[in-house]
């Protein structure tokens, strides 16, 4: 009947309203997650005054613009909100404590192992390289940085150990800015990406790459690299600009670039200074858009290796090595 109908209907309606209520419910969430996520990762250095820090330590997260001066010891991890600025004038001394991470941020397993890694290479720690050991050891992740020494007074990111070494500090990251006139030593690695530029440093004693380059638009000009275990530069992707550097890596290999075929490198005007080692080398191939290696200067015996697919362009070098 009719009525019975209707009866359906409504039962009908009874059925689908709470269903209507509940994802209404989750839009309005998703909603208010997305623009406390953009206030608290944005807006609070907009609305926070800037703090300066002078002679003191630090760790943890960090939700303001802060200027960093004097002596600055780093205790644990530390970690910067994507809206917050953090800038060090120049002469300051940054240091960072080989043990005793105050506030650990990384509990991957892999990365909490401790020790020397005795077997097969390990989640990117190779035979006989000591594990991340992130219960003890610091990371730091900027988000922006502004590290601009002046020859004069130049900044320094280093161990605060009396006895450093190339593992005393995990990681050192930067998302954008310009490190400047700045010496970094005594740690695993230091990742860039976007459109960071690094110039006028000089970065030595690193256990892994000395800077690994994760995709952008970065620039690394007239830099001086020193004792890097594995490779002074390690460039995956992107349209990186290196030029003018001086390369006196006796260790692992000099500068490493996989252009992942939509990469675009430019080596102009470099020094490599690597007797026996690998200068140069170029992976992969077959690049949308070829990069360009002119006007470097390769020492004797110095190897230069480049994929056979590879489209890069080299012209105007001088090669006293081997190809």
């Amino acid at each position: 009947s009719d009525l019975h109908r209707a009866g359906k209907g409504f039962i009908s309606m009874r059925i689908h309203l709470p269903r209507m209520h509940w994802f209404f419910y989750f839009l309005i969430g998703v909603i208010i997650f997305g623009w406390s996520y953009l206030f608290f990762a944005y807006g609070l250095a907009l609305l926070l005054p800037e703090k300066r820090v002078s002679n003191t330590t630090v760790s943890g997260l960090l939700i303001r613009n802060q200027v960093w001066e004097g002596d600055i010891t780093i205790v644990g991890d530390t970690i910067t909100t994507p809206g917050t600025l953090i800038t060090i004038k120049p002469g300051t001394l940054v240091k960072i404590v080989p043990t005793g991470d105050r506030f650990n941020l990384h509990y991957w397993p892999w990365l909490l192992k401790s020790g020397i890694n005795t077997k097969e290479p390990y989640h990117g720690v190779n035979t006989n390289e000591p594990f991340w050991d992130e219960k003890t050891k610091v990371q730091i992740h900027f988000s922006r940085l502004q590290s601009i020494g002046t020859k004069e007074q130049p900044i320094y990111f280093r161990s605060a150990a009396d006895y450093p070494s190339r593992y005393d500090i995990n990681q050192i990251s930067v998302d954008h800015g310009i490190i400047a006139s700045t010496m970094l030593s005594n740690y695993r690695r230091l990742e860039i990406k976007n459109d960071v530029i690094i110039r006028d440093s000089v970065l030595r004693e690193v256990g892994e790459c000395a800077i690994c380059v994760r995709g952008g638009k970065v620039s690394i000009i007239n830099n001086i690299f020193e004792q890097a275990l594995r490779e002074s530069v390690l460039i995956a992707g992107g349209n990186p600009r290196i030029a003018d550097n001086l390369f006196l890596n006796l260790n692992g290999q000099g500068l490493v670039v996989d252009p992942l075929r939509i990469g675009s490198p430019q080596i102009i005007n470099n020094v490599f200074e690597m007797p026996g080692k690998d200068a140069l080398v170029l992976l992969t191939g077959l690049e949308k858009s070829p990069g360009e290696v002119r006007f470097n200067r390769f020492s004797g015996s110095s190897t230069i290796k480049i994929a056979c697919d590879s489209q890069v362009k080299l012209s105007d070098n001088s090669i006293l090595g081997k190809i």
